[in-house]
């Protein structure tokens, strides 16, 4: 098949693709956090008529708002307000209150209505066939055209990215630059890759901060390969530019910062460990088997979350009678729920380890064709690993999500190895 062809195939069931996830984003499952993106999507509103609102200052207390300023990234609700503005819609009034009964977040305006929510999950989800077709490109690094698909797919469809790549949420545009970025890490150097990775890298570290240790991995990947290709005058170019254009970016992106930059890093990375200790307080002290204090635990819950749990609708069973309502109609749409299961669960473990064990076993013979490809996996899969196992402490599905390409990763790795179709 020609690359012409390839492409137009591969663009055609990414159409096709997004088209139905499109038109079945209003009957997926509602998450509170939607509410508080959406919400907080104000922020720019309030930057434009009063910013002194939004910035930082150690002498005031951190209220509410505040304190989400400090503790969530901001490239999500940036778009979610994009979207409203579009629209022509106004914000939420108020953000979800946990502490009371949804019955009285629906009436106190903090559930958004249907063309709201409509409009912010679309705004969140419009990068994801990017994202899928650049996450295709790499697939064809290790694998041959029918693997490739088959392991598009696979991702496309998994249950857990089909539900929360959908969502007005942080997650569909921190998958949506992951996966361009993964493009850029195999590929070797050249101006689209270095273009690509200067827009990706710097506004994926803006989604959400989980990401920090990859885009940090990934960065140094880049400019490794960088140097080797192309020598070390062009690799400082590039970490310089780089640099500067995350620098620039978190800058803007931020204005809460503007007024004591110091002073609100500082308050950030204090307000996330309160946030993160009194996440894990609550979820041990309700038993919901989700707190993870140890290492064997840790590595338990990741498994589980990532082959046997089904789609996580809510985190910790908050609200789950009430989102349960929604639930039949969702399932009853066509994919959402094939690759899900114990039995799936089973397939994909098998197929995933031994892709990675295959592709340990090339990575020592120093004439395997893709045999640097597969060791930058490794490096990347490591790290990730060890990131998750040394500081998440809570298991919630879709902290993971980052995980599930570099899965389907190693399982193209094997297939292509196996089945010795041409890659390219």
């Amino acid at each position: 098949m020609s690359v012409k062809k390839e492409n137009l195939l591969v663009i055609g069931l990414l159409f096709i693709y997004s088209i139905y996830a499109v038109l079945t984003l209003s009957v997926v499952p509602f998450h509170p956090d939607e509410t508080t993106q959406i919400y907080m999507s104000t922020d720019v509103d309030k930057f434009w008529s009063n910013p002194n609102s939004i910035y930082y200052s150690p002498k005031n207390q951190i209220g509410p708002e505040m304190h989400l300023r400090l503790i969530d990234a901001p490239f999500g609700r940036s778009m979610i307000f994009l979207g409203r503005k579009a629209a022509g819609l106004a914000p939420l009034k108020n953000d979800w209150n946990w502490s009371l009964s949804w019955a009285f977040n629906r009436t106190n305006g903090a559930y958004p209505d249907v063309k709201l929510l409509f409009i912010s999950r679309l705004f969140c989800f419009i990068g994801i066939p990017f994202g899928l077709y650049f996450f295709y490109r790499t697939l064809r690094i290790f694998s041959s055209i029918p693997v490739s698909i088959v392991c598009l797919i696979l991702l496309s469809f998994s249950s857990e990215f089909f539900l929360h790549t959908r969502r007005a949420m942080a997650e569909p545009w921190m998958m949506s630059l992951f996966l361009i970025s993964l493009w850029c890490v195999f590929s070797k150097p050249s101006k689209t890759v270095w273009i690509l990775t200067c827009f990706s890298l710097p506004i994926l570290v803006q989604t959400k901060q989980l990401v920090i240790p990859y885009a940090m991995i990934a960065g140094l990947i880049i400019l490794l390969r960088t140097i080797k290709y192309t020598g070390a005058r062009i690799g400082i170019r590039f970490a310089v530019i780089l640099i500067l254009v995350t620098v620039c970016l978190t800058a803007l992106l931020n204005p809460v910062g503007w007024g004591n930059p110091v002073k609100t890093i500082q308050a950030s990375i204090s307000e996330r460990q309160i946030f993160n200790e009194s996440m894990f307080n609550t979820l041990s002290r309700v038993h919901s088997g989700l707190a993870m204090p140890t290492l064997p635990s840790r590595l338990i819950g990741l498994i589980s979350q990532m082959f046997f749990a089904p789609p996580a609708y809510t985190d910790g069973g908050t609200f789950i009678q009430e989102i349960r309502l929604s639930l039949p109609v969702y399932q009853k749409m066509i994919l959402t729920e094939v690759f899900s299961g114990l039995i799936w669960g089973v397939i994909l473990l098998t197929f995933s380890v031994s892709g990675f064990v295959i592709g340990l076993i090339k990575i020592f013979k120093s004439n395997f064709p893709i045999r640097q490809e597969i060791i930058i996996l490794l490096v990347i899969t490591l790290g990730q690993l060890v990131f998750y196992l040394s500081i998440f402490n809570f298991a919630f599905q879709r902290y993971y999500l980052l995980l599930f390409p570099l899965v389907i990763l190693w399982i193209s790795v094997g297939l292509g190895i196996v089945t010795g179709k041409k890659v390219r």
